[in-house]
């Protein structure tokens, strides 16, 4: 009878892999006490390595994927009305065609990456200033000389 083995019943044995390390006799390995200091070259010389150079296109490649590293850590609010705000103080659009709010969020991060995070911060304290500049001008009384004629009515009625 001859007995047809399957694949179930055939078990794979791993072999384990032996390395030796120089010689396989005892004669090739020297002692310790036997190797002399002499062989042993030891230099205090050392040789300058030269930076490496990046080709250009690499070079920008490789800004461009830093500057992407920086627009991707910068934080933009996820209210929308804020960043209609924030992109109306840079002087952008709100909305351009077909623009979701996820899309003026990105575009207002990939601003931020160009023009600098601390931008918005930089407008709103110019903002602010220009305010106050107009508010002491509305407190400041002014006079103005008028015509001969608006003297004439303005004695006539007092």
């Amino acid at each position: 009878k001859i007995h047809k083995m399957e694949e179930d019943d055939l078990q794979y044995i791993k072999r384990r892999k032996v390395v030796n390390f120089g010689a396989l006799d005892k004669e090739g390995v020297p002692e310790r006490g036997e190797m002399s200091e002499e062989n042993v070259m030891v230099s205090s010389e050392y040789m300058e390595l030269e930076k490496e150079i990046i080709p250009s296109d690499k070079q920008e490649m490789m800004e461009e994927f830093e500057r992407r590293k920086r627009v991707r850590a910068i934080t933009v609010s996820t209210n929308d009305s804020e960043v209609k705000k924030d992109l109306r103080s840079l002087g952008e659009p709100i909305c351009l065609f077909g623009e979701g709010p996820a899309d003026r969020r990105t575009r207002l991060r990939e601003l931020l990456g160009k023009l600098g995070p601390d931008i918005l911060q930089r407008k709103k304290a110019q903002l602010t200033e220009t305010v106050e500049e107009e508010s002491k001008d509305e407190n400041t009384t002014w006079y103005h000389e008028g015509p001969n004629s608006l003297k004439i009515a303005r004695e006539w009625l007092a």
